[in-house]
């Protein structure tokens, strides 16, 4: 290959003879050209030789010689390249066919020496192609040169091949150093984004931890009340509770709700009706049981029905709703009060009409609050409910019982007669007054039970004992209260 401390300049004698199965180009077989030249430690010298070119072949013969100088064979490289002259507008490098390249060092053994040896055409380092390059080039090649000493201290020719490479390292440290920098500036960035979503999430679990406190103490308030309020219900206070018939603790019923309607004059008599409950009710046709109870007043003095909230899927509802009509004094003979329990579209149960007089048998109370004071009358009981509309005329005395009866279809109603201002009780009922006792005066009739008549104003302390009051158990006859 040479002495380093030699340099070995001269010519090279080329003949280029021939050339085999090159590739087509622009789908037909090309004219191929050479072209040669001789580049030192990269760096191409100005002397360029060609070949004739060879139209219509894709295996040219030249036979053509050309003689290049050399300034340093051991540094220096023969290139030589084959185009396509047939391409009237060639863009860059198409027409590129291939090239053989040459290092000069490996001839210096063989100075002065004819060589003819082939060598396979390759695509361009540095000439970018989309089609490979294909066959070969013989070559004619003798080196004649002469050796001299180098001299000292000079500097061998650099390689700019060498140059780039070494830019291309320092740009390489470049770019691992910058990424390195920007992967750790990445990856603390990622950092604390983790550390901010999870103080996020820290703060979101707090906050929710807070409400959830409130909500249970929310909570908690709202069952502590309702349990004061259940208790309430089932302990009702000793001033409010009849000793007769205390109140149950499941179902607690206002019994002054049938006397809380508006005071004042008039000509028309107001009957309340208060629909407390129902025991074994009758199932409907389709097996359900959804009541409601439908009361209205029927006669001349016939007024719009009104019925209670609707119970869903029971035969023992508890409704406690009121309902207020008027009536004519005119109309009150012959008029009655009719109750019916519906389920859905179906009528499930009817008490017996009840005839609005009647209830001038019932229990005889006055209210300062209520009718100026004037005596009122009220019926509480547990009416039996006849399947469908079946059921018979009557009046309270004989389809009524003070008391619930175990396994019968009842209705418990507390209905209160209430006249009209100014108009006496007789002249409504036709009903004679019985004999007054100081504190209270007993009323009997042979068509219904024994009525207590209280003057509340004359009781212990001035206070009306509503459950008293409304109570509906006869008193036996003569017997004391």
């Amino acid at each position: 290959m040479g002495d380093s401390n030699v340099v070995y300049s001269g010519k090279v004698h080329i003949k280029v003879v021939r050339a085999d199965d090159l590739r087509q180009h622009l789908n037909r077989k090309p004219a191929p050209m050479a072209m040669l030249r001789v580049s030192v430690a990269g760096v191409a010298q100005q002397e360029l030789m060609k070949t004739n070119p060879m139209p219509n072949s894709t295996s040219p013969e030249w036979n053509q010689e050309f003689v290049l100088p050399v300034p340093d064979a051991s540094q220096s490289q023969l290139e030589c390249t084959i185009w396509d002259t047939s391409d009237p507008n060639p863009t860059e490098f198409s027409n590129f066919l291939g090239e053989v390249l040459l290092n000069l060092a490996k001839l210096i053994p063989y100075k002065g020496h004819y060589i003819e040896q082939v060598f396979f055409v390759k695509q361009g380092k540095t000439i970018k192609t989309e089609q490979q390059a294909t066959g070969n080039l013989k070559l004619g090649l003798r080196l004649d040169i002469s050796e001299q000493p180098r001299s000292p201290g000079a500097e061998q020719p650099r390689s700019p091949v060498a140059e780039v490479r070494q830019e291309a390292a320092a740009a390489a440290v470049e770019d691992a150093a910058a990424k390195a920098a920007r992967e750790t500036k990445e990856a603390a960035e990622r950092e604390r984004a983790v550390k901010e979503e999870q103080e996020r999430r820290a703060r979101e679990a707090e906050q929710a931890a807070e409400r959830a406190a409130q909500q249970a103490a929310e909570a908690r308030r709202a069952a502590e009340a309702q349990r004061a309020q259940a208790e309430r219900a089932r302990s009702p206070s000793p001033e409010r509770r009849s000793p007769e018939r205390p109140a149950s603790p499941e179902r607690s019923v206002n019994k002054s709700s049938a006397l809380d309607v508006t005071t004042g004059g008039g000509t028309r008599t107001r009957i309340v009706i208060a629909v407390i409950e129902a025991s074994n009710l009758p199932h409907g046709v389709d097996g359900e049981s959804n009541p409601m109870a439908v009361v209205r007043v029927q006669g001349p003095a016939g007024a719009p029905s009104q019925q209670t909230k609707a119970s869903a899927k029971t035969r023992e509802p508890f409704w406690n709703e009121k309902f207020v009509f008027g009536v004519e004094e005119a109309h009150v003979p012959s008029s009655s009060i009719v109750a019916e329990v519906v389920s859905g579209q179906e009528v499930v149960g009817t008490v017996a009409p009840v005839p609005i007089r009647s209830l001038l048998n019932g229990q005889k109370m006055s209210l300062p609050t209520i009718n100026n004071g004037a005596d009122i009358y009220c019926v509480d009981g547990w009416f039996d409910v006849h399947p469908g509309r079946g059921a018979p005329s009557g009046g309270v005395s004989s389809y009524s019982s003070p008391t619930k009866i175990a396994g019968k279809a009842q209705l418990h109603l507390r209905m209160t007669f209430i006249p009209a201002a100014g108009v006496p009780t007789d002249a409504v009922g036709q009903r004679s007054p019985s004999p007054a006792r100081a504190d209270h005066s007993v009323n009997t009739s042979a068509a219904g039970p024994r009525v207590l008549h209280h003057q509340l104003q004359r009781l212990p302390g001035g206070a009306a004992d509503i459950g008293v009051l409304l109570r509906s158990e006869p008193v036996a006859a003569g017997g004391e209260e």
